[in-house]
């Protein structure tokens, strides 16, 4: 027959197979577990805040320009294109339709190159680009390289990041421009959600003290 001490000195040794308890504070463990979980539910929400619901990239062109004898892409900065179109592109403008007029048909769309922030192209159906700031990559004679940095809005979307990037080719008074806007994921790549660094730092310090609580247990 086995004495009364040792039967509780068995009881405890089976109850700790099953179940760990903080030897100080019972609420400690509980409560390191809930700011865990609730770490986790913040980091969650907040890093799926940064996804947009409109993405994609659609090809922009115009019709030939002509300029005057003795004019280049080097020493003019105004030009007027009309008739700038869209065809079907990617993600959400995979249903644009071919040629879709960007600009209204009594307005020329003007390109500045002294100041292309505040430019603005689009229309009702397609949406409207309006860039917020501008670099000018490349400039010769005969060639221009742009890219702009902005926001898109449509019926869909308000305020949603994009860029347009565009060049333009000279061949004697011909001049031919082509571009591509690409707007939300395909515009920002770093608006993916990604794990943030300061919840690892949180985890693996809420880690250490159960393992030390566990250590001290045992």
């Amino acid at each position: 027959m086995q004495s009364k001490s040792a039967l509780q000195l068995r009881r405890k040794n089976q109850n700790s197979l099953f179940e760990w308890r903080p030897r100080n504070n019972g609420g400690f463990g509980r409560g390191i577990v809930v700011f865990f979980y609730l770490v986790l539910f913040f980091s969650f929400f907040s890093g799926q805040g940064l996804a947009v619901d409109f993405h994609g990239s659609d090809p922009l062109g115009s019709t030939g320009l002509t300029v005057a004898p003795g004019v280049d892409l080097l020493n003019t900065d105004q030009f007027y294109l009309t008739q700038v179109f869209a065809n079907p592109g990617t993600g959400d403008f995979a249903t644009v339709s071919y040629f879709m007029i960007l600009t209204p048909e009594a307005e020329d769309w003007l390109i500045d190159f002294s100041d292309l922030s505040g430019l603005s192209i689009g229309n009702e159906s397609f949406g409207t680009f309006t860039s917020t700031s501008s670099e000018v990559v490349a400039r010769s004679p005969d060639f221009v390289t742009a890219e702009l940095t902005g926001l898109f809005d449509n019926a869909l979307v308000d305020d949603t990041a994009a860029t347009l990037h565009f060049a333009m080719t000279q061949t004697g008074q011909s001049i031919s421009w082509s571009g591509t806007l690409a707007v939300g994921l395909d515009a920002v790549p770093n608006v993916v959600p990604e794990p943030n660094a300061g919840v690892f730092g949180i985890v693996g310090f809420l880690s250490l003290i159960l393992l030390t609580q566990r250590r001290r247990q045992t």
